[in-house]
């Protein structure tokens, strides 16, 4: 696998990550907002490699709903859990990063 191949990958899985982050401070932000829908990031493979951020919202359309008095059934504890699954998978999609600059850098050696 070329390391434009292991980038393109790797950068779609931080987006991927930084959406689910995202989603997860708007939710935490809107936690006492009547009628507020938490949304949640799941990810799809892409062709080619690489993978693409799916926000859902639970009422299945928008992450509000108008004149709603309901509570918005945000629950922290899972934001935060979510926060740091995406804070970690930062790091590993950074840390594929790195490696595969580390391989390049040595193959460049070897050739030169």
């Amino acid at each position: 696998m070329s390391f434009p191949s292991v980038a393109r990958i790797s950068l779609s899985g931080i987006q991927v990550e930084e959406t689910r982050m995202a989603v997860s401070a708007a939710n935490v932000a809107n936690s006492e907002t009547p009628g507020y829908t938490p949304g949640r990031v799941t990810s799809e493979s892409l062709p080619g490699g690489g993978a693409a951020a799916i926000v859902r919202w639970s009422n299945g359309v928008a992450p509000s709903a108008p004149g709603t008095d309901a509570p918005s059934g945000t629950d922290l504890a899972t934001e935060r859990v979510d926060q740091l699954g995406a804070l970690q998978g930062v790091r590993a999609n950074v840390a594929v990063l790195r490696a595969a600059d580390t391989v390049n850098r040595s193959l460049l050696d070897l050739i030169a």
